[in-house]
């Protein structure tokens, strides 16, 4: 008899444990670990979309910006419902673009290829746009459009002057110019008042 009551108390108290262990978990409702209340919505990951967000480490457009062994200056930037060729006869790209007008220097020792991965657009929304070669290779003439063909090439001590374009979304406001080098952190430029 006494080993039929502890048999009976141990299969209550695994069963207690199974259910506990459940409860915990959501199975049967909301869980209640500690600091979760029923009451209160999980909380967004990302922020509104209209909640403006400033990236750290900004400058200002026009001032010189080292990272790693390269130097970028912004001079300009526009917001444009299109794009022009560079071409005869010219034709247009309806959209809405940001061009940045820039200059880089390389001060290594050796020599360095800028590529389209160097530069991003960053908007008030925190979205982040890259140039694509579509709205650059036939809109921005190819001395100035080091980012996409051979003239990126930049011997030690060299510089070049710039364009890129990004296409970006229409109701988009607030821009910055994310720059960075090889093995180098990014650094963000902030676009003048001028420009979008």
């Amino acid at each position: 008899m006494r080993g039929m009551v502890g048999t009976f108390g141990l299969a209550a108290l695994f069963v207690a444990a199974v259910v506990g262990t459940l409860a915990a978990g959501g199975f049967f409702g909301t869980p209640t670990f500690a600091g979760l209340r029923p009451d209160r919505p999980p909380q967004p990951s990302e922020p509104e979309p209209t909640a403006a967000r400033i990236p750290e480490n900004e400058v200002p457009a026009g001032r010189p910006v080292r990272i790693g062994d390269l130097e970028w200056t912004v001079t300009g930037a526009r917001r444009s419902p299109e794009l022009t060729s560079y071409t005869f006869p010219p034709e247009t790209q309806p959209g809405s673009f940001v061009s940045v007008s820039f200059e880089v220097r390389n001060a290594l020792k050796r020599p360095v290829t800028l590529t389209e991965e160097l530069v991003r657009l960053v908007d008030g929304q925190g979205r982040v746009y890259a140039p694509s070669p579509e709205f650059n290779s036939q809109f921005v003439p190819p001395e100035r459009n080091l980012l996409f063909n051979e003239h990126g090439l930049l011997e030690p001590g060299a510089s070049g002057e710039g364009r890129v374009n990004f296409e970006v979304a229409s109701e988009a406001s607030r821009f910055w110019l994310r720059v960075a080098a090889p093995g180098a952190t990014e650094r963000n430029v902030r676009l003048s008042p001028d420009s979008p």
